[in-house]
């Protein structure tokens, strides 16, 4: 008899818990359905969207030119700009490498003729590579 009681304790214990619960997270009943201040709520809601869009219009007009200069350079494979968009100066292929090309000494003893071993081989000819039956 004690051990269904103690159960029966519990599971009450349980069922006030959760229904205190759902009660805290419920709103309480008020004499219209959406409660005494639903114009304010709508009112409010109304002059937050109207900001909102104001300040999403402004700054759209006034970058377009700034974000389509930036998406242009990010691009690493599209077009190269036109003339009109280049920066005037000398092109790439003009202007002088920054330190000169050192040559190698003459007379150093590793001329083409000594080094073999850095060259390729000339293909075998037709005859060598065949065997006859």
């Amino acid at each position: 008899m004690d051990r269904s009681r103690l159960l029966c304790d519990i599971q009450h214990s349980d069922s006030v818990t959760r229904r205190n619960f759902i009660m805290f997270s419920l709103k309480k009943i008020d004499s219209f359905l959406f409660g005494e201040t639903l114009t304010e709520t709508l009112m409010t809601a109304k002059s937050i969207n109207k900001s909102g869009i104001e300040l999403k219009a402004d700054p759209s007009t006034k970058n377009i030119s700034k974000r389509q200069k930036i998406s242009n350079q990010n691009q690493l494979n599209g077009k190269a700009p036109g003339p009109a968009y280049r920066q005037p100066g000398p092109s790439q292929r003009s202007r002088e490498p920054a330190f000169p090309r050192r040559l190698p000494p003459q007379g150093s003893g590793r001329g083409r003729n000594r080094c073999r071993h850095h060259h390729r081989r000339p293909p075998p000819s037709q005859t060598q590579g065949r065997r006859r039956y």
